[in-house]
């Protein structure tokens, strides 16, 4: 009796001891599922999520958080925001000191190429079951596409009321314009002159025909007419594009290279438009160029878009011109109009495209123009800050 009573015993402690392992391994594996979902939530949020400790060092970020840094998970950690925003003090070190909660803070983030990605953070704090304070949690949202829209609709309204200020000033000047070119031909035309004479008429005649020049520009950037679109052969425009500036290049001795896929380009754009937009980067590039120079123009096939590159062996441009390529009235040129980007930049937006710049003093230039098939591009598309180095007309 006592012995099957001791194995009874036995087999209800086994039976027991079965049922705990099966519950441990049931809870390990919830506990595991937990903690794989929250880790794909936390890697798929499309915010940037970075922990730090009391003493303000990085302990995890996310996905987004590394992108925006430019660095691995391994390079981050134990690391402060101070050591990863460059020399200057991070502009949340003061907020982060008093270890209060705030939100949607400005901050600057450099990454390890150079480039600086504007961001807004919030802080929370990261507390234990005890409710003691163990660190903060720090939310990082992307600012680049706000702030290039916020860009875009500034230099939008300040074209607009310099528009309407040229087109003012450029009807006023243009009679008179006419006049003067008049007059000035025909004392050119006169017998009863000497040379010297002669010579200033025929200067006469051709600063007024670069004014004239000039306010034909003003008008046109002014009065931006809305694209009319059709199938366009974008190989057969660059190819009208060369043969409309050979005979100059040719005078310069430039060598003209052109770079064309097996098959054509077909977009839906405004010809025209293209057409005055690839001339005005041509002539760029062959006012920057100087003799036994090269420039190269450029249709490339992608995946959703075409691209447009015109490159140069020219002179390039110095870093502290960057932020003035777009402006209108902007030149390094001395019979320059500063118009040319300007209106560049003004078709390429109306084609819903962005233009890429890359530029290197005494080396050259070449410049990009990205235009979507299918009318807008990506989020990645967006049109870029004013930026990059060449020489405007």
């Amino acid at each position: 009796m006592i012995l099957l009573a001791t194995l009874l015993l036995l087999g209800s402690g086994g039976l027991y001891g079965l049922f705990l392992a099966h519950k441990t391994q049931v809870v390990k594996a919830a506990l595991e599922n937990m903690e794989l979902y929250t880790d794909n939530v936390i890697h798929s949020m499309p915010a940037g999520l970075i922990s730090i400790d009391i003493e303000r060092k990085i302990v995890s970020a996310n996905r987004n958080a590394l992108e925006f840094f430019g660095r691995s998970e391994s390079d981050m950690k134990g690391k402060t925001l101070q050591q990863l925003t460059g020399p200057e003090e991070c502009s949340l070190a003061p907020l982060l000191r008093t270890g209060k909660e705030f939100s949607d803070q400005p901050m600057e983030c450099l990454r390890q190429d150079g480039a600086m990605i504007p961001l807004k953070v919030s802080a929370s704090h990261l507390r234990d079951r005890d409710g003691n304070l163990r660190g903060m949690v720090l939310i990082l949202r992307d600012q680049r596409e706000i702030r290039a829209m916020e860009e875009t609709l500034e230099r939008s309204r300040r074209h607009a009321a310099l528009g309407r200020m040229a087109a003012g000033i450029a009807h006023e000047i243009r009679n008179p314009l006419g006049t003067l070119r008049g007059f000035a031909q025909y004392f050119a035309r006169s017998d009863n002159q000497d040379a010297k004479a002669y010579e200033y008429a025929d200067l006469m005649i051709g600063e007024v025909d670069r004014l004239n020049r000039t306010v034909s520009a003003l008008l046109q950037f002014s009065r931006s007419r809305e694209p009319v679109k059709s199938e366009v052969n974008l190989c057969a425009l660059a190819q009208r594009a060369i043969a409309f500036i050979q005979a100059d290049a040719d005078s310069r001795q430039i060598q003209m290279k052109l770079n064309l896929p097996d098959v054509d380009v077909i977009l839906t754009a405004d010809a025209d438009l293209l057409q005055q937009v690839l001339l005005n980067l041509l002539q760029n590039s062959l006012a920057a160029t100087a003799s036994d120079g090269e420039i190269e123009l450029v249709v490339k096939q992608q995946k959703d878009a075409v691209q447009l590159k015109v490159c140069d062996s020219g002179k390039g441009l110095l870093p502290e011109d960057r932020a003035k390529m777009f402006d209108p009235f902007f030149t390094t040129r001395k019979d320059g109009t500063g118009l040319g980007l300007a209106i560049v930049q003004q078709i390429v937006e109306q084609h819903h495209g962005r233009i890429d710049v890359e530029s290197e003093a005494d080396k050259g230039t070449c410049i990009t123009l990205i235009l979507p098939e299918s009318g807008t591009l990506a989020k990645d598309g967006a049109l870029p800050q004013p930026g990059g180095e060449y020489e405007q007309s």
